[in-house]
């Protein structure tokens, strides 16, 4: 089990105020201009109630918008992006995603606490073990997409994808994350495998999204083409391959959280920060995460079949994570 570490930002959220309505109640709670914090670090009133009026325009549920603003600050501190860069309406697609990515951040501080459940254990060694290096993704996403480097970001979604899948699996099966760490190179882990048996259980695994990554990783040129090999230039803006890049990244790091959260909730949440955790994912499920978005077809649209004909397969198949299934059985394996 990995150590766990300061709780600051923990404390730092207990004592943040919790909504736009709690900012004009007590407007002499924080002092004017700055607020320096325990871990000395500064937090710019004006800034931080800015990004929380955005957040509530954007539709994060009153007295939610706090959780992710705090950790803004945070992810700012540690050498991550600049808060003033997001949450701004340049790009929507890349502020939802920061909702979600900066969410995340606050999930996993609920699992530094010592779990008195062995299967909690398990879980919670396993998904400390990825932070750095979703958190780190969450920034190279952000350098990518600005900078218009589409193949290597693609890459990147697929090295999240990859371990998002490893994490379902492991969440369903306890015992397999135990087994794993003793033999990474386990056939069984490999991730065609991960993926037979995340869709015995029921699990979206969008291997089209998994293919898709694979084209580019390989060099193949039908892939390539996708993501702009022949457009002009070395850099051109590509809508539709950012847009994608963007949705998946929301979706993944998204579910991450979710996980994150089903497993840890009844063990390490106040009965207050039950409630607004749950208006706050709800809002995800139903709109950041929403599978009837017209801007989320290019990430849940599976393309058409090729029967044995050379005919297409009627049916299509649209890609739908089924969040309540998976609450339902991480609450069957975790249950007290």
């Amino acid at each position: 089990m990995l150590a766990p570490s300061s709780q600051t930002g923990r404390t730092l959220g207990e004592i943040l105020i919790s909504g736009l309505n709690f900012i004009k109640v007590r407007p002499g709670l924080w002092p004017s201009g700055s607020h320096k914090m325990k871990d000395k670090f500064t937090i710019n009133d004006e800034l931080m109630k800015e990004k929380m009026i955005h957040l509530l325009k954007m539709g994060v549920p009153q007295g939610c918008s706090s959780i992710p603003v705090v950790e803004a600050f945070c992810f700012q501190k540690s050498g991550g992006l600049r808060i003033r860069d997001y949450w701004n309406s340049k790009d929507y697609q890349f502020d939802e995603f920061m909702i979600m990515a900066n969410t995340y951040m606050a999930i996993y501080r609920i699992i530094r606490k010592d779990s008195k459940n062995d299967k909690r254990k398990d879980f919670d060694w396993y998904y400390m073990l990825q932070i750095k290096q979703n958190i780190q993704t969450i920034k190279s996403i952000y350098v990518l997409i600005k900078n218009k480097c589409y193949f290597d970001a693609a890459i990147i979604i697929r090295s999240l994808q990859s371990r998002l899948l490893q994490l379902l699996l492991f969440t369903l099966e306890p015992s397999s994350t135990d087994n794993w760490a003793k033999n990474p190179e386990n056939k069984e882990y490999r991730e065609g495998n991960i993926r037979k048996k995340l869709m015995n259980y029921g699990i979206e695994v969008w291997e089209h999204i998994y293919l898709k990554g694979n084209t580019i990783v390989h060099s193949n040129w039908k892939g390539l083409e996708e993501y702009g090999l022949f457009e002009k230039g070395f850099f051109p803006l590509i809508e539709y391959d950012k847009n994608l890049i963007l949705v998946c990244a929301k979706y993944f790091i998204g579910i991450t959280a979710f996980i994150g959260y089903y497993v840890n909730q009844d063990e390490n949440l106040s009965e207050k920060e039950v409630d607004q955790y749950s208006k706050l994912f709800n809002y995800f499920k139903n709109m950041l995460l929403a599978d009837n978005r017209v801007d989320h077809i290019s990430f849940n649209f599976k393309k058409q079949q090729i029967d044995e004909t050379n005919n297409i397969n009627n049916s299509i198949e649209y890609a739908s994570f089924d969040f309540d299934k998976l609450k339902e059985l991480i609450n069957k394996i975790y249950s007290k």
